[in-house]
Protein backbone atom coordinates (compact mmCIF):
# COMPACT_ATOMS: atom_id res chain seq x y z
CA UNK A 1 0.00 0.00 0.00
CA UNK A 2 1.56 3.29 -0.69
CA UNK A 3 1.45 6.14 1.83
CA UNK A 4 -0.12 9.47 2.11
CA UNK A 5 3.17 11.31 0.51
CA UNK A 6 3.41 9.50 -2.52
CA UNK A 7 -0.87 10.20 -3.16
CA UNK A 8 -1.09 13.44 -2.54
CA UNK A 9 2.24 14.19 -4.70
CA UNK A 10 0.81 11.91 -7.13
CA UNK A 11 -3.00 13.35 -7.28
CA UNK A 12 -1.48 16.62 -7.31
CA UNK A 13 -0.14 16.08 -11.17
CA UNK A 14 -3.64 15.82 -11.73
CA UNK A 15 -3.24 13.11 -14.37
CA UNK A 16 -6.86 11.85 -16.52
CA UNK A 17 -7.96 7.98 -14.56
CA UNK A 18 -6.86 6.36 -17.19
CA UNK A 19 -3.35 7.90 -17.61
CA UNK A 20 -2.81 7.81 -14.15
CA UNK A 21 -3.18 3.82 -13.68
CA UNK A 22 -1.23 3.56 -16.99
CA UNK A 23 1.91 5.62 -14.66
CA UNK A 24 0.81 3.36 -11.33
CA UNK A 25 1.54 0.34 -13.83
CA UNK A 26 4.58 1.39 -14.85
CA UNK A 27 6.29 2.37 -11.77
CA UNK A 28 5.17 -1.37 -10.33
CA UNK A 29 4.25 -1.94 -6.62
CA UNK A 30 7.60 -1.15 -5.37
CA UNK A 31 7.17 2.62 -5.31
CA UNK A 32 5.17 3.42 -2.46
CA UNK A 33 6.44 6.98 -1.09
CA UNK A 34 7.50 10.10 -2.30
CA UNK A 35 11.00 9.61 -2.27
CA UNK A 36 10.50 6.21 -4.46
CA UNK A 37 8.11 8.78 -6.77
CA UNK A 38 10.78 11.15 -7.33
CA UNK A 39 13.85 8.24 -7.76
CA UNK A 40 11.40 6.17 -9.79
CA UNK A 41 12.78 5.89 -12.91
CA UNK A 42 9.59 5.09 -15.04
CA UNK A 43 8.49 8.68 -14.00
CA UNK A 44 9.33 10.82 -17.08
CA UNK A 45 11.18 14.04 -16.46
CA UNK A 46 7.91 16.09 -17.38
CA UNK A 47 6.17 14.42 -14.57
CA UNK A 48 9.24 14.76 -11.99
CA UNK A 49 9.51 18.38 -12.57
CA UNK A 50 5.50 18.84 -11.70
CA UNK A 51 5.88 17.24 -8.59
CA UNK A 52 5.16 19.37 -5.75
CA UNK A 53 7.50 19.40 -2.58
CA UNK A 54 6.81 17.39 -0.20
CA UNK A 55 4.80 19.13 2.38
CA UNK A 56 3.03 17.93 5.97
CA UNK A 57 -0.64 16.82 5.24
CA UNK A 58 -3.68 18.30 7.60
CA UNK A 59 -3.93 15.81 10.59
CA UNK A 60 -5.92 12.53 9.89
CA UNK A 61 -5.90 12.24 6.05
CA UNK A 62 -6.45 8.84 5.03
CA UNK A 63 -6.34 7.07 1.64
CA UNK A 64 -8.19 4.83 -0.25
CA UNK A 65 -6.59 3.24 -3.16
CA UNK A 66 -9.48 1.51 -6.09
CA UNK A 67 -9.30 -2.10 -4.82
CA UNK A 68 -9.36 -0.73 -1.30
CA UNK A 69 -12.61 -2.05 0.79
CA UNK A 70 -13.01 1.88 1.59
CA UNK A 71 -13.03 2.74 -1.85
CA UNK A 72 -17.10 3.63 -2.89
CA UNK A 73 -18.55 1.48 -4.92
CA UNK A 74 -20.45 3.79 -6.83
CA UNK A 75 -16.98 5.11 -7.36
CA UNK A 76 -15.35 2.08 -8.75
CA UNK A 77 -18.57 1.62 -10.85
CA UNK A 78 -17.92 4.85 -13.21
CA UNK A 79 -16.39 4.50 -16.98
CA UNK A 80 -12.88 5.55 -15.98
CA UNK A 81 -12.49 5.61 -12.09
CA UNK A 82 -9.73 7.58 -9.87
CA UNK A 83 -6.88 5.36 -8.88
CA UNK A 84 -7.12 6.52 -4.97
CA UNK A 85 -9.34 8.99 -2.86
CA UNK A 86 -7.92 11.26 -0.09
CA UNK A 87 -10.19 11.75 2.49
CA UNK A 88 -10.24 13.17 6.19
CA UNK A 89 -13.16 11.54 8.53
CA UNK A 90 -15.57 8.23 7.79
CA UNK A 91 -16.54 6.71 4.09
CA UNK A 92 -19.93 5.27 4.28
CA UNK A 93 -19.86 1.52 3.97
CA UNK A 94 -21.42 -0.07 1.00
CA UNK A 95 -24.66 -0.85 1.33
CA UNK A 96 -25.41 3.01 2.24
CA UNK A 97 -27.74 4.76 0.94
CA UNK A 98 -26.33 8.55 -0.79
CA UNK A 99 -28.26 11.18 -2.39
CA UNK A 100 -25.86 13.61 -4.08
CA UNK A 101 -27.85 17.55 -4.15
CA UNK A 102 -25.88 19.93 -5.91
CA UNK A 103 -27.04 23.24 -7.47
CA UNK A 104 -26.36 26.49 -7.98
CA UNK A 105 -24.15 29.14 -5.67
CA UNK A 106 -26.37 31.83 -6.64
CA UNK A 107 -29.62 30.12 -5.19
CA UNK A 108 -32.44 31.74 -4.71
CA UNK A 109 -34.06 31.63 -0.39
CA UNK A 110 -36.81 29.42 -1.75
CA UNK A 111 -33.77 27.28 -3.96
CA UNK A 112 -31.98 26.71 -0.52
CA UNK A 113 -34.75 26.34 1.65
CA UNK A 114 -35.92 23.32 -0.48
CA UNK A 115 -32.24 21.97 -0.63
CA UNK A 116 -32.07 22.19 2.90
CA UNK A 117 -35.66 20.72 3.90
CA UNK A 118 -34.98 17.76 1.46
CA UNK A 119 -31.45 16.70 2.75
CA UNK A 120 -32.63 17.08 6.25
CA UNK A 121 -35.65 14.50 5.97
CA UNK A 122 -33.44 12.40 3.39
CA UNK A 123 -30.64 12.05 6.49
CA UNK A 124 -33.31 11.68 9.26
CA UNK A 125 -34.33 8.37 7.46
CA UNK A 126 -30.50 7.58 7.00
CA UNK A 127 -29.49 8.46 3.64
CA UNK A 128 -25.94 10.44 3.41
CA UNK A 129 -25.93 13.17 1.94
CA UNK A 130 -23.40 13.86 -1.06
CA UNK A 131 -22.13 17.39 -1.90
CA UNK A 132 -19.84 19.65 -3.13
CA UNK A 133 -19.09 21.80 -0.24
CA UNK A 134 -19.13 24.95 -2.14
CA UNK A 135 -21.61 28.23 -0.85
CA UNK A 136 -25.42 28.01 -2.15
CA UNK A 137 -27.05 24.66 -3.00
CA UNK A 138 -23.67 22.59 -1.57
CA UNK A 139 -23.99 24.19 1.75
CA UNK A 140 -27.69 24.39 2.63
CA UNK A 141 -27.70 20.32 1.89
CA UNK A 142 -24.37 19.75 3.87
CA UNK A 143 -26.54 22.02 6.49
CA UNK A 144 -29.61 19.86 6.41
CA UNK A 145 -28.10 16.82 7.30
CA UNK A 146 -25.55 18.32 10.16
CA UNK A 147 -29.16 19.95 11.24
CA UNK A 148 -30.34 16.67 12.40
CA UNK A 149 -27.18 14.69 13.05
CA UNK A 150 -26.85 13.02 10.09
CA UNK A 151 -24.09 12.07 7.67
CA UNK A 152 -23.23 13.80 4.83
CA UNK A 153 -19.84 13.58 2.66
CA UNK A 154 -18.21 16.92 0.69
CA UNK A 155 -16.71 16.20 -2.64
CA UNK A 156 -14.26 19.20 -3.35
CA UNK A 157 -12.37 20.04 -6.11
CA UNK A 158 -9.51 21.32 -4.38
CA UNK A 159 -7.85 19.09 -2.35
CA UNK A 160 -8.01 18.62 1.21
CA UNK A 161 -4.06 20.72 1.34
CA UNK A 162 -6.04 23.47 0.22
CA UNK A 163 -9.84 23.80 1.38
CA UNK A 164 -12.17 25.72 -0.96
CA UNK A 165 -14.29 27.93 -0.37
CA UNK A 166 -11.68 28.89 2.82
CA UNK A 167 -14.80 30.48 4.28
CA UNK A 168 -16.48 27.23 4.72
CA UNK A 169 -13.67 25.39 7.03
CA UNK A 170 -15.50 25.24 9.75
CA UNK A 171 -18.52 23.79 8.19
CA UNK A 172 -16.20 21.07 6.57
CA UNK A 173 -15.16 19.77 9.78
CA UNK A 174 -17.96 19.79 11.18
CA UNK A 175 -18.73 17.34 7.68
CA UNK A 176 -15.63 15.44 8.19
CA UNK A 177 -16.90 14.50 11.53
CA UNK A 178 -20.29 13.78 10.55
CA UNK A 179 -19.55 11.88 7.59
CA UNK A 180 -16.27 12.42 5.10
CA UNK A 181 -14.82 15.02 3.19
CA UNK A 182 -12.80 13.92 0.23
Amino acid sequence: MRDLGFWQAFLSLDLPPRKARDVLERLGPQCVSYEDLQASPALDRELKSKLPPATKLPVGIQVAELDDDRFPECLKLVRDPVPALMFRGTLPPPEASCVAIVGTRKASTYGRGVARKLASQLAESGVTIVSGGAHGIDAEAHEGALSVGGKTIALLGSGLDKLYPAANRSRFSRIAEAGAIA
